[in-house]
């Protein structure tokens, strides 16, 4: 069972750890989730594998990730949403969120934000 150091109504936020590359490959080797997030619009095996490390380290060094989103419900992968450090200035954050196709239009995305944006300013 995952351990999810937040909750909302409906999801729970975990950490990314070493041993999650077939999870980040469900998120991002779906193209609907990737393909406003790099000039080709898909990943490849190595920049799923890239990102992963990417989050893990982003929580090691600065305490936030793009986490991994869960259902509470099913326990299923829904996407992931965090904080991660705006690359131009310093200490200064950006929010995002990357939601798995069958979970999109459903609030869950807005859900997510509310409760990262809580997360950070507390």
């Amino acid at each position: 069972m995952r351990e999810y150091f937040m909750k909302t109504e409906n999801i729970g936020f975990s950490n990314w750890i070493d041993s999650d590359l077939e999870l980040a490959t469900q998120l991002w080797g779906e193209e609907d989730v990737t393909r406003f997030i790099c000039a080709t619009g898909k990943f490849t095996k190595q920049d799923i594998y890239d990102r992963l490390f990417t989050e893990i380290n982003n929580g090691v060094n600065y305490h936030v990730q793009y986490w991994p989103i869960f259902n509470l419900t099913s326990g299923e992968l829904m996407g992931c949403c965090g904080a991660r450090p705006f690359k131009s200035e310093h200490n200064s954050y950006e929010i995002g969120v990357h939601i798995r196709k069958k979970f999109l239009g459903k609030g869950f995305a807005s859900e997510s934000v509310k409760a990262v944006i809580d997360y950070c300013f507390t």
